[in-house]
């Protein structure tokens, strides 16, 4: 059975990984793919539902890589360099913060054919458990919560520990991609 995924194409293994890092922690409904080199690639995007590709600019002029990316497969590409290229929405940037990655790999994700499929797990939150969201990708702590929302500690930490088990998000930064993500918050009130 194939499974929908991203592909990370990449000769650096630091790249690979690091990348694969701030996939995983948005919390994506996909599997992340992990190559070093076109044979690979190639490979992966056969025996897997691939939606995206993000592959290091060094494989930009190979012919290899032309025949994957036009073979049907993958609905989005996504191309990173150690130089941010304005202008241009396909490329990716190594200086990226997580935040902008993942709105850009969100946005490519939406536009995909599959997208009507995937899961959102911003819908299973409770009117409550989205304010806490917010305050908590604001920087609010378990007491600030407690104090904004008119609640007991006991009561704003239990809210916590659901959207954790709800999410799978288990850090600050996650929360707050997520809530940035979901319109909770905006990019200018991370202050990032």
């Amino acid at each position: 059975m194939k499974r929908k995924g991203i592909l990370i194409l990449s000769q650096s293994h630091i790249i690979r990984l690091g990348l694969r890092q701030c996939l995983t922690d948005l919390n994506l409904p996909v599997k992340i793919f992990l190559a070093a080199d076109l044979t690979t690639a190639t490979d992966l995007s056969e025996n897997n539902d691939i939606q995206l590709i993000i592959a290091g600019e060094e494989f930009s002029d190979d012919a290899g890589f032309h025949q994957l990316v036009t073979s049907g497969k993958p609905e989005g590409i996504f191309l990173f360099s150690e130089n941010h290229l304005p202008g241009n929405e396909q490329n990716l940037s190594l200086f990226m913060t997580p935040v902008e990655l993942a709105a850009k790999i969100k946005m490519m994700l939406q536009t995909g054919k599959e997208n009507e499929n995937m899961s959102s797990p911003e819908k299973e939150l409770s009117k409550r458990e989205k304010e806490v969201v917010r305050l908590l990708a604001l920087g609010a702590s378990n007491k600030d919560i407690a104090e904004k929302l008119n609640l007991s500690l006991h009561t704003a930490l239990t809210h916590r520990k659901n959207i954790i088990r709800k999410l799978g998000i288990k850090t600050a930064a996650g929360l707050t991609v997520f809530a940035i993500l979901n319109g909770m918050i905006t990019l200018e009130e991370a202050n990032l």
